[in-house]
This record gives C-alpha cells, sequence and structure tokens, in this order.
C-alpha cells in the first residue's frame, strides 16, 4: 500500500479513494463470505456435520481440500473446478505483484537499480525460499506461514503504522493536507480513530493473538514446527529490514 500510493500525484483525491477501496474491499469481502459459507452450510449438512467438525474450514487447507470437495458434487464439476483454480491462480499472482511491488520499490529508490532488475533479483530469490512450499510438509508451512503473517506482522505492521501517523506526523497536519486536495472532508474523528481507537483495538487483537499462542501450539502441529515457521520467521522480517536500512546506498 505504501508502494502505490507513492506512485500517486500529489493532488490525488485521497478521501475519496480511501473510502471507495474501503468500502470495494468490505462489499468484496461480505459477498466473498456468503459464497463460502453458503457452500460449506451446505457441505456440512450433506455430510450430517456442523461447520465447526468440518476438517478444513480455513486457510490453505479450505481452498486446496475442502472447496474441491464441495466443487466435486456440482453438476459440470470439472468445468467449476477449471473455473475456481483459475480464480485462485489469478488472485495468486495479482497479489504477487502487489508484494513484490513493495520490495522493488524500495531497492530502485535506495540502489537505483532498473525496474527490471530490481523485478527479477525478487523474484528469484522468493522462488528460491518458496521451494519449501513444494515438499511433502509445504501445505503445513504455508499454513504456519500464513496464519503467523497475517495474524502477527501485518497486526503489528498497522499498529505502528497508526501510531507513526496519528503521533509522531501529527495527525492533525495530516487531516488537514488531505481535506484540501479532497472533493469532501474528514472531520476531527480521523484523528481520534487512528491516534487512539485503531491503536487500542490492535493491542488488544494482538494480545489475544499472542495469548493463545504461548498457551498452545497452533493448529497441534507441535511446538518446534510453529517456532520454526512462524517465530523465527517473525524475527528474521525487522532483522533484515534494519540489515537494509544500514546498508548505504547510491545518491
Amino acid at each position: 500500500m505504501i508502494a502505490y500510493s507513492s506512485f500517486l500525484p500529489r493532488k490525488t483525491d485521497l478521501v475519496n479513494n480511501a473510502f471507495i477501496i474501503g468500502f470495494a474491499d468490505a462489499l468484496t469481502a461480505f459477498v466473498g463470505g456468503l459464497a463460502v459459507f453458503g457452500a460449506l452450510g451446505h457441505h456440512a449438512h450433506n455430510l450430517g456435520k456442523p461447520i465447526s467438525e468440518l476438517s478444513e474450514i480455513a486457510g490453505p487447507g479450505l481452498a486446496f481440500i475442502t472447496y474441491p470437495a464441495i466443487i466435486s458434487n456440482l453438476p459440470m464439476a470439472p468445468l467449476f473446478g477449471v473455473l475456481f483454480f483459475l480464480m485462485l491462480l489469478t488472485l495468486a499472482i495479482d497479489s504477487a505483484f502487489s508484494m513484490v511491488e513493495g520490495i522493488t520499490s524500495s531497492l530502485i529508490d535506495k540502489w537505483k537499480m532498473s525496474h527490471f532488475k530490481a523485478n527479477i533479483s525478487v523474484s528469484v530469490i522468493a522462488f528460491i525460499i518458496g521451494l519449501i512450499f513444494c515438499t511433502g510438509a509445504g501445505l503445513y508451512w504455508l499454513d504456519i506461514l500464513d496464519h503467523f503473517l497475517n495474524f502477527i506482522a501485518l497486526g503489528v505492521s498497522c499498529l505502528l503504522a497508526s501510531v507513526f501517523v496519528g503521533w509522531f506526523y501529527k495527525a492533525e497536519k495530516i487531516r488537514e493536507y488531505v481535506n484540501s486536495i479532497s472533493e469532501f472532508s474528514i472531520g476531527k474523528w480521523w484523528e481520534i480513530s487512528i491516534k487512539y481507537f485503531t491503536p487500542i483495538l490492535l493491542i488488544l487483537l494482538l494480545s489475544w493473538e499472542l495469548i493463545d499462542r504461548f498457551s498452545g501450539s497452533y493448529e497441534g502441529y507441535g511446538r518446534l514446527p510453529e517456532f520454526l515457521g512462524g517465530w523465527i520467521i517473525l524475527g528474521i522480517l525487522p532483522l533484515a529490514a534494519y540489515i537494509l536500512y544500514k546498508i548505504k546506498g547510491k545518491d
């Protein structure tokens, strides 16, 4: 998001864009939830079980185990199967665009690399690291990493962003600037939200997640896989960011 926003023209209507993106994302998630839980409910009814007792109802297992089983019972199952996995492929590719761009834009700014060279470098390194997900235990490593990065790393990133925007960059000054270039204005509520409500809510959610993690292993995988796949990766990310930050770039 930071990389993409850095490409915007200086006079972009930020308030309109923020509301459109936020509501579109929420609406997409709502419609997706209707499709997923409707299908899960039908599948659970056919099996005579409550949804909570289905083997895989979240994460990679939902996409690669439960949902294909549901699709196999549809009329013209091969057609819907192809469409479903084609959708997953396109979702993965356009998500990869944004993740790669977040790194390559930093490489371009710091070391003045060409866009092509930066993309190739990041993609090759990511491909090599990603080979672990092609092993027999790949789905389990993917599930652990996906959980830790989404529930902890992403939460910490959002918490730090809200703290820096609200307290260090002065939310009131940002609000004044944003309102000056937008069709309609955001009120004082935004400052209260970014300075107090959002950080407090994120701290509560992160605390809940950390208590849950320390009180037991994730999904029964055991402490060693959780430690290697989750906690070490969470420790490596800020360390790698600090090392890259300290390396001198090109003027």
